[in-house]
């Protein structure tokens, strides 16, 4: 088998038999950064794989425009990869440990609705006509900007509640527990 990709492959599925329980986008996700680092190295043997190799990989990955979560993610995949090798005895030590992307990762800035926003919003026919819409996710385009507004907890962490998160304690009252 002259597959340039054969070790790599091998520690691959050595990472996948380890688990029976990883999605099949995790599953992909994995092969695919596998296959990319060993494309930059080269196929270099495994043995030969050094701090250095993983730090060009990620600085190349920012260089390709790739945000610094995502190196971050890639490497994090590499280490993962490589814990498999040192558990397989293919390795003595991992070279992606402590390695991540120089800047901090970007936030995402949250922006206040103004008033004029939350006007459009309570008195769209949602709220003055008890309209539904399909495509709105019916009932949930009437509570999910309430409880939005009321606990300023984000649409995301709303959207994934069920009627069990919502508690009740002796003295305390009701309370959302968002997971």
């Amino acid at each position: 088998d002259n597959d340039p990709f054969g070790e790599y492959k091998s520690l691959f599925e050595l990472w996948n038999k380890s688990s029976r329980r990883r999605r099949s986008t995790t599953i992909e996700d994995y092969w695919k950064v596998c296959r990319q680092f060993a494309e930059f190295v080269g196929c270099k043997p495994l043995v030969e794989i050094t701090r250095r190799d993983i730090v060009e990989f990620r600085d190349w990955l920012s260089e390709q425009g790739q945000s610094d979560t995502t190196a971050n993610r890639k490497v994090g995949i590499l280490k993962s990869l490589f814990v498999t090798a040192i558990n397989y005895e293919l390795l003595e030590q991992n070279p992606a440990d402590s390695i991540r992307a120089q800047s901090k990762p970007e936030t995402k800035r949250r922006v206040a609705f103004s008033a004029t926003d939350l006007k459009a919003i309570f008195t769209s026919r949602i709220y003055t006509e008890n309209f539904r819409p399909k495509g709105a996710g019916r009932e949930a385009a009437y509570w999910l900007p309430l409880l939005a507004l009321y606990t300023g907890a984000r649409v995301e962490e709303l959207a994934q509640l069920l009627v069990a998160d919502l508690k009740y304690v002796e003295g305390l009252g009701h309370y959302i527990n968002i997971t």
